[in-house]
């Protein structure tokens, strides 16, 4: 390989991951000024991690807030069932405590992911229980749940 074919390599890499820091620091930065959901402390699971890094910032910007919780949930989803302790006690880690809104913010989405969880499985979507993440699975899935979401 040439010299100049191996630096073009290593920038097209470094570009890359450039790119990936880029769009997480967009993402958090959406989260930060939309401040619609108080008690959420922003945290990424390494499922939302690895979404944040792969998909369109489009997709899910706006709504990151609430596909973290959509993506908790849904993790909790095995053997054709929810299981609800479980998704709650993992939903409850994505929020302070100390908020006073955080009971009230997570009691809503744990209705609303619900809601969409359900439709999607009834419409034939299938959620297996090694869910990758990936960007297709996760926009088919997601649908429901961030694009119709509003913020004040």
């Amino acid at each position: 390989m040439s010299h100049l074919a191996c630096l073009l390599t290593i920038f097209v890499a470094l570009s890359i991951v450039a790119i990936q820091a880029d769009h997480e620091a967009q993402l958090r930065a959406g989260y930060d000024k939309m401040k619609c959901h108080k008690g959420f402390v922003g945290k990424f699971s390494p499922l939302m991690e690895t979404t944040v890094k792969n998909c369109n910032a489009k997709s899910i910007s706006s709504y990151f807030c609430y596909a973290a919780c959509w993506e908790t949930g849904i993790l909790c989803y095995t053997n054709g069932a929810f299981n609800d302790t479980a998704r709650h006690i993992d939903l409850m880690d994505l929020f302070d405590p100390k908020e006073p809104e955080s009971k009230k913010t997570v009691d809503g989405w744990v209705k609303e992911a619900t809601i969409c969880e359900n439709a999607a499985i009834k419409s034939g979507l299938k959620v297996t229980d090694d869910y990758s993440g990936e960007c297709k699975d996760y926009e088919e899935l997601g649908k429901c749940v961030w694009k119709p979401r509003k913020c004040p």
